[in-house]
């Protein structure tokens, strides 16, 4: 019985996961990359709307 479960079951390999592990982090990372992208381009755009407000003169219509 032992040898038969011996033939069935493949030892495990951390190899056999390195490939998947490794797609996994790259495509954490950029999802990392792109979140701090978009958190950094919404806080200088509240930026350029407070320096704008602050520092250019209105314009009347």
């Amino acid at each position: 019985m032992l040898s038969l479960l011996a033939t069935i079951a493949q030892p495990f390999e951390f190899n056999n996961l390195l490939g998947p592990l490794m797609a996994l982090g790259l495509f954490l990372g950029a999802l990392k990359v792109f979140a701090a992208m978009g958190l950094l381009r919404r806080h200088l755009q509240k930026e350029e709307d407070s320096f704008r407000k602050g520092h250019l003169p209105r314009q009347e219509d």
